[in-house]
């Protein structure tokens, strides 16, 4: 969330892209809930005042690509 809500004012969707698909990496390893990720992507997205349908398409996207590069947390 701090990856979106500390980009600059043209940086917000790329940021939330690179955090959706690192958190997405982690919702295909089994760490993280994929419906509660998506929801913090969205708050901070909606913190910095993007647009709600983009957020969740930019969101949806990113998990997506996460998805294909599973990954855990090391022990």
């Amino acid at each position: 969330m701090e990856r979106v809500t500390g980009s600059g004012p043209h940086e917000h969707n790329n940021a939330l892209y690179i955090a959706s698909v690192a958190l997405g990496q982690l919702v295909a390893g089994g760490e993280l809930s994929e419906a509660e990720v998506a929801d913090w992507l969205l708050m901070a997205a909606l913190q910095v005042g993007q647009d709600g349908r983009e957020a969740r398409r930019t969101i949806g996207s990113g998990l997506r690509a996460g998805a294909r590069r599973p990954r855990t947390v090391a022990a």
